[in-house]
């Protein structure tokens, strides 16, 4: 039993040891007390006892800390501390299960939900966890409807991982006229040109177009929204540019098809919207060289061109797409393909179970479960950067290797449980940069194939007022486990 000394030491060790975790968790937190205006009532009995079943186990003052603080923030950001440590020691699989204990104890840090999803989708390069990190913003948007930073962390991630544009529309478009934690009324406007991309990327070209209207048009009567004047001058260029090509891109774009079926008018008609716009934009910068001294002249030259009824008569290009693949080693497969059209572009490579949705679903587990679950017997790989060049493609799929370079047995990534496998690869012009689409259109309206074209009217766009559904291009085989193993 300890004397009065003894006791008079262990209760200031225990002092002390509190204070500096108070701290800690200060410094751990930035802009914590800038976003806790967001915080909603949580009931305690809803929070997940993380002192008793936290990854690295509980400890005497763990258990102590939020008895005697009242301050679950200062065990949430300990538990971060750990985290981040065991991520640059490389010990990706427990942090899975920590983050989440994280969030359900400080469920009001937006730090914590934006940067495991960001483990979860890529830091791990495991494209399985791509939906874990999508129901991890779930909860953090849920918990912090005030602020405008996880719905935009949310379309991105639609955007940019699941390319489910008509999603990325939606949290894109909630986050829009959110407050930030610094005290401005709405979100940044590069969160409103985001959403204007995303309209774009799904095809509704008349409604991004009206999107950067009313962007170009909030960046000039609202530069107060921005953080400071740099931003706002920067941001209204960009919104102006922005509104000016996809208003350019349309007009030549529509202009062509029309000049394939020897519409010569209509297609005089879109030429013409060209120069006019071109010297609608001189009128606000007439130092721009590149739209006085290549835009007006090429638009200038196509009306002439047309009112002289020299139309360049055209179809929809067949690409006679294709690919073959062979098992060059057990485990990795080698891709070669081709499809006619010159330049860049790219296609992806899907690889995955195909019961794969079975395999990665099971919503009676718990979610830690569900996870251990899919890591355990469902396969997924999916490369949207494979690069056409001069039409020729290939890739290795590279089953036998752990793709992040982090040392994992290859079987943890991808198990290969299954007895049959889909292997796809696809074009699809959505996913292009500018010049293929200037020859394919946003919606595939100039390619066609005699074997894969797909024309899908649930992801149907809007161009000049009518309705187009996505044509795109897609091979799937399948695949035994003996091909592959």
């Amino acid at each position: 039993m300890l004397n009065r000394d003894g006791r008079t030491k262990v209760l200031g060790l225990l002092a002390a040891f509190l204070v500096v975790s108070m701290l800690l968790a200060h410094d751990l937190r930035p802009k914590h007390e800038d976003f806790l205006h967001a915080a909603q009532p949580v009931d305690v009995k809803e929070i997940a006892d993380p002192y008793t079943t936290g990854a690295g186990g509980a400890t005497p003052f763990q258990s102590l800390l939020p008895v005697m603080l009242g301050f679950r923030e200062v065990v949430a950001s300990l538990l971060w501390v750990q985290a981040d440590d065991l991520f640059h020691r490389g010990e990706y699989g427990p942090i899975l299960h920590l983050v989440r204990e994280i969030a359900a104890i400080d469920p009001h840090n937006l730090d914590v939900f934006a940067t495991g999803a960001w483990h979860m989708a890529y830091n791990f390069m495991d494209r399985r966890l791509i939906d874990d990190g999508v129901d991890f913003l779930k909860s953090g948007v849920a918990n912090n409807p005030q602020v405008y930073d996880l719905f935009f962390e949310m379309g991105y991630m639609h955007y940019d991982k699941t390319k489910n544009f008509p999603e990325a529309i939606k949290y894109y478009n909630m986050a829009r006229f959110k407050p930030t934690t610094w005290g401005k009324a709405r979100a940044p406007l590069y969160v409103h040109s985001a959403w204007c991309h995303a309209l774009e990327r799904a095809g509704l070209i008349d409604a991004s177009l009206e999107a950067w209207k009313e962007t170009d048009d909030l960046a000039r009567r609202d530069p107060e929204g921005e953080r400071d004047k740099f931003v706002a001058s920067a941001s209204r260029e960009v919104s102006r540019h922005n509104l000016y090509m996809i208003r350019r891109r349309t007009n030549e774009r529509e202009a062509t098809w029309l000049e394939w079926q020897g519409k010569g008018p209509e297609a005089l008609a879109w030429w013409q919207k060209n120069v006019d716009l071109a010297h609608e934009y001189l009128k606000d910068e007439p130092g721009r060289r590149d739209i006085r001294e290549i835009d007006l002249p090429q638009a200038e030259a196509n009306v002439a061109r047309v009112r002289s009824g020299n139309l360049k008569r055209g179809a929809p290009k067949n690409l006679h797409f294709d690919y073959t693949w062979k098992r060059i080693s057990p485990r990795r497969l080698m891709i070669q393909g081709h499809m006619d059209m010159v330049g860049l572009a790219r296609v992806t490579v899907l690889f995955r179970d195909a019961d794969y949705e079975e395999r990665a679903h099971h919503p009676h587990l718990s979610r830690d479960d569900q996870t251990t679950y899919k890591m355990a017997n469902a396969t997924l790989w999916q490369d949207n950067l494979v690069q056409v060049k001069d039409g020729k493609f290939h890739y290795e799929l590279k089953l036998d290797e752990d793709p992040a370079d982090m040392d994992r047995p290859a079987a943890t990534i991808f198990p290969l449980k299954s007895d049959r496998y889909e292997l796809s690869v696809i074009f699809d012009p959505r996913l292009q940069a500018a010049d293929v689409q200037d020859r394919f259109g946003w919606n595939g309206e100039g390619l066609t194939d005699d074997h894969y074209l797909r024309i899908d009217p649930s992801r149907t766009g809007v161009v000049a007022g009518q309705h187009r559904p996505l044509r795109y291009l897609e091979k799937t085989v399948i695949l035994k486990n003996g091909d592959i193993v």
